[in-house]
């Protein structure tokens, strides 16, 4: 049945998505040491615009109202004003995945030190 194919899958399923997760972290770790990281929305949107982000690593509540000024964005208190990006974080996530890139989404809490939001740059 569904339930028995279900409850067979998922621990395989888990296991995969922690290997992806780890991966994620190592290739971070490296790109720190090759000057190809940013960290934070502020940095990463301006890099995902010029299509330089080539691995893009979130955790999985996080969520960042904003309107966009010149390019950069400000955080916004009124999200239901009309000129709020209302999760910029997801207007983030299209565009690495538009510009062929790859998103890795992570536990709460694991990226911090990373101001919740962190990329491996393509160069």
């Amino acid at each position: 049945s569904w339930a028995d194919l279900h409850n067979q899958a998922w621990p395989l399923v888990c296991d995969w998505l922690r290997a992806d997760n780890q991966r994620a972290f190592d290739r971070l770790d490296a790109a720190r040491g090759a000057n190809r990281y940013a960290g934070g929305v502020h940095e990463v949107w301006e890099l995902a615009h010029d299509a330089r982000v080539e691995l893009l690593v979130v955790e999985e509540t996080y969520a960042y109202p904003a309107r966009l000024r010149d390019g950069q964005l400000i955080a916004a208190v009124d999200i239901e004003a009309p000129d709020v990006i209302d999760d910029a974080v997801d207007e983030l996530i299209e565009r690495v995945l538009h510009n062929a890139g790859r998103v890795s989404i992570v536990a709460d809490g694991n990226l911090a030190e990373h101001d919740r939001l962190a990329a491996v740059l393509r160069y």
